[in-house]
């Protein structure tokens, strides 16, 4: 089975390391009965990393970017509904010649 977390005020609270732990601890419970578990966020990839650097520990999958992009417990992607990145920066250098 696979368990889905938000991430912000669900997982990981900036402001109770208590509670965050606890949430840490029990993930591990689940994943070392043969289950995965997946955060789902707003967020970026690199912005809950960076912020949690422990989540590497217990995450298999991440689903990022308001569920835009889907990667593996390394940060490999799996699926992107979003262009590719030197796609979207040339349409912004375009835009940005056009338009401004």
């Amino acid at each position: 089975m696979i368990l889905f977390s938000d991430f912000d005020n669900t997982l990981f609270f900036r402001d109770d390391e208590q509670k965050t732990q606890k949430n840490i601890k029990s993930i591990k419970e689940w994943r070392s009965a043969d289950n995965q578990f997946c955060i789902t966020t707003g967020r970026s990839y690199r912005s809950i990393t960076e912020h949690f650097p422990e989540i590497a520990e217990i995450c298999d999958y991440y689903i990022v970017d308001s569920g835009s992009i889907i990667l593996s417990k390394t940060g490999a992607l799996i699926k992107s509904a979003v262009p590719l990145f030197g796609s979207v920066m040339w349409s912004m250098v375009y835009a940005k010649k056009q338009y401004y």
